[in-house]
């Protein structure tokens, strides 16, 4: 599993797409908390029309003023259902379309990531238009859904990574690619959350607004414009992609065909919206496969989209730290980001150990992350004090190797020409997770947060029990399906000298 030095430099050169991301997820998450307080302040302000004093600090009142508390930062949370299902469902019916697309078309990828970066940009002005007319209701905060659905959004962008990477990375190193890539998903979490949260915290860049909401959403703005700008000029290699493919003897003449064809991207363009690539996706999705391959590629899938469910608590993570530990979202936004961090490092750093020291698979690594985020979500629910969230937050810390080690094994169920076709439906069963997760997490704790705050924690527990037996059978049985897709065995640095030239 060493690499040698012209393996890392050639590895480092491929981190095109994990910067992009970087950025992207900064432009993204910096938002987050914001969005979600400022929800709260129009409700607090225009709706019950509270004080300054009052709504200013709402997770500190009691007594008199707790029932409005609640309803605040409960309907704040069911919001999020409205804001995740509109910029959910465009997303799915773009999805359907671009992954047979990508495949016949690679070199017109870093248009496609452009796409959600620029809608990006665009949400961001809404927001700061927003926030000057502080009177609008809060609902119309869902304009800039409708831009993120349109453009394809966080569904699109890793749609697009996941295949760049999985047809450029031999399967032995995947499991790794992923682990780099996952690093600089996490990267942006905790640096946004506390620079947000600085940001919405310090004094406001312009006067008569109750919170800095602006100087977040540009700043918002400005990463936006650099993801665009850096995939734009940096990703000119998604084509060649292909040559590692064929070095692998798995490529079909009808790719080789697509790629012999010099593409210009308005001319491909109009290709998206065509009713085959839809046809041509969902056959390669049900079509039947030797050795049961078509029921483990689905279970992967769906055991993917409950942990994705489970993992979504951050959709009432804010809320649920004002209610049960009394916490505002500047000390939100300075304790959070530690355990984001130390996550990351973890998950990053334990992938390599676990492999080269005790060539632990694919199928195990996700186990451990299972139990990782059993025990996180248990002791969420069961404790509710501040010494519970550290407790847990600190068992949690290998629950990223979930997502990494059943991507990795499910790119090896996956032939080369089917790589974006089945992402895409991976994506668009996954657009649905957030939904589905946000429904869950704030039906349960707007039912729940005058009694039991916790319970929906403890549920989400028991949603863990279908893909931990998916895992277990996958492991059991993997001899069958383990390495039949395993490529020819081509040093690394043969293939990349071959990209390159």
């Amino acid at each position: 599993m060493g690499l040698s030095k012209k393996e890392r430099l050639d590895l480092l050169k491929s981190l095109r797409v994990d910067l992009f991301l970087t950025f992207y997820n900064l432009s993204v998450i910096i938002c987050g908390l914001s969005l979600n307080q400022l929800v709260e302040d129009k409700i607090c302000f225009n709706q019950l029309k509270l004080d300054s004093t009052t709504c200013l600090n709402i997770e500190n009142v009691n007594g008199t003023r707790e029932a409005d508390k609640d309803y605040i930062i409960s309907t704040a949370a069911t919001f999020k259902n409205y804001q995740t299902l509109i910029s959910t469902l465009p997303t799915v019916v773009l999805i359907f379309f671009i992954g047979h697309w990508i495949d016949n078309h690679p070199k017109q990828l870093k248009y496609i990531l452009a796409v959600p970066a620029i809608g990006g940009t665009i949400i961001s002005f809404i927001l700061i238009f927003i926030c000057f007319k502080f009177q609008i209701d809060y609902r119309f905060l869902l304009l800039t859904d409708v831009v993120r659905g349109l453009t394809g959004g966080s569904v699109v962008v890793f749609t697009g990574i996941y295949t760049y990477i999985t047809q450029r990375t031999p399967s032995r190193l995947r499991t790794l690619r992923f682990a780099i890539l996952e690093l600089f998903k996490f990267i942006p979490n905790p640096i946004s959350t506390y620079l947000g949260g600085l940001i919405l915290n310090s004094k406001p860049w312009i006067a008569d607004q109750p919170r800095n909401y602006i100087g977040v959403f540009f700043l918002s703005a400005s990463f936006s414009i650099v993801g665009t700008i850096w995939i734009l000029l940096s990703l000119n290699d998604s084509d060649q992609a292909r040559k590692l493919l064929d070095l692998n003897g798995r490529n079909d003449d009808r790719s080789k065909s697509n790629n012999e064809v010099e593409e210009k991207p308005a001319e491909t363009a109009s290709k998206i919206f065509d009713l085959e690539n839809v046809k041509n996706m969902i056959q390669t999705c049900i079509k039947k496969r030797e050795n049961g391959f078509r029921a483990r590629i689905w279970h992967s899938i769906l055991a993917l989209t409950f942990t994705l469910l489970c993992m979504s608590e951050t959709v009432i993570e804010f809320p649920f730290a004002q209610k049960v530990y009394h916490w505002d979202s500047a000390y939100y936004s300075r304790i959070s980001p530690i355990f984001m961090i130390l996550t990351a490092a973890a998950s990053s750093f334990a992938i390599p150990v676990l492999i080269r020291r005790f060539s632990i698979t694919d199928t195990k690594m996700c186990l451990l992350g299972f139990v990782s985020l059993f025990l996180s979500l248990a002791v969420r629910g069961l404790w509710l004090s501040p010494n519970g969230y550290y407790v847990s937050s600190f068992a949690g810390i290998l629950s990223g190797l979930l997502q990494i080690s059943i991507r990795a094994f499910l790119a090896r169920m996956i032939k080369s020409d089917e790589i974006a076709q089945i992402y895409s439906l991976l994506s668009a069963i996954e657009a649905f997770a957030p939904l589905l997760s946000s429904l869950f997490y704030t039906t349960i704790f707007h039912a729940t947060i005058s009694f039991n705050p916790g319970l929906v924690y403890l549920i989400a527990c028991a949603f863990l029990i279908y893909p931990f037996c998916i895992i277990v059978w996958l492991d059991f049985t993997k001899s069958v399906w383990y390495n039949a897709n395993e490529e020819v065995n081509i040093p690394q640095t043969t293939v990349y000298n071959t990209i390159e030239s």
